[in-house]
């Protein structure tokens, strides 16, 4: 359970109650307001609980903002941890492929979200920051991950868990059922060939999810230089009219 502290640490910034709050914060203000609470729940006689919250790492841009976009748009974290857990139970290929396709598409959107917000903040929204968003956005698989996620308090990036993020075939999409006479024998080379399955895509996987989240940092990375040369080529115009 998340210690609680006085009200009103912070008067210029938002109140900071408890760990949780410290995410919400500017990532300027990160630092400074940690130590407020962790002084705070010193002078509260809490000397545990105050060194825990001393620990607490400052997080990158990436993980910041997407704390940020939980608070922002807390809805599409709760689609994307529902099509995770969707995914998680499909067997079918096709199901699979749908769910998947619809995943992809949320995550680029909410990457394009996170993107704009860490902009808004003053923070530049580089292709390695929205790649780490993006690996953030993918992972979740484990129960501490979701919530973390879901509250806008992630102390660091995550790291998709590949082939467990994207659902697994259970044995039984890989086996029919054997005739008696030889069922032992078929049942031990299916159970060989499923491993065999989930190991290759699990590796696919993984591939798979790295080459994606470079694909789409580079596109936003692409997309921002655009706009900038656009804006540098006005301003040259507007300038050379004015002479």
């Amino acid at each position: 359970e998340l210690p609680h502290a006085h009200e009103e640490l912070t008067p210029s910034r938002l109140t900071v109650v408890e760990p949780a709050d410290l995410y919400a914060l500017p990532l300027e203000e990160f630092t400074s307001a940690r130590n407020d609470l962790a002084r705070a729940l010193k002078d509260e006689g809490r000397a545990e609980e105050a060194a825990r919250v001393k620990k607490l790492k400052k997080p990158p841009v990436s993980a910041w903002v997407v704390n940020q976009l939980a608070r922002d748009d807390s809805d599409g974290i709760a689609r994307l941890l529902d099509l995770l857990d969707r995914l998680k139970e499909a067997r079918s290929a096709p199901d699979i492929q749908k769910l998947g396709a619809q995943r992809r598409e949320l995550v680029a959107k909410l990457t394009r979200r996170a993107g704009e917000l860490a902009e808004a903040a003053g923070h530049a929204a580089s292709a390695t920051t929205l790649q780490r968003v993006t690996q953030t956005l993918q992972a979740g698989a484990e129960d501490e991950e979701r919530e973390l996620l879901r509250r806008g308090a992630l102390p660091d990036d995550l790291e998709p868990a590949g082939f467990d993020a994207l659902g697994a075939f259970s044995l039984d999409a890989f086996t029919s059922t054997p005739e008696p006479d030889d069922a032992d024998d078929e049942l031990e080379e299916l159970k060989r060939l499923a491993a065999e399955a989930e190991e290759e895509a699990a590796r696919l996987s993984a591939e798979a999810e790295r080459a994606e989240a470079a694909a789409l940092a580079a596109s936003e990375a692409a997309s921002e230089a655009r706009r900038r040369a656009r804006e540098a080529r006005e301003k040259a115009q507007k300038a050379a009219r004015s002479r």
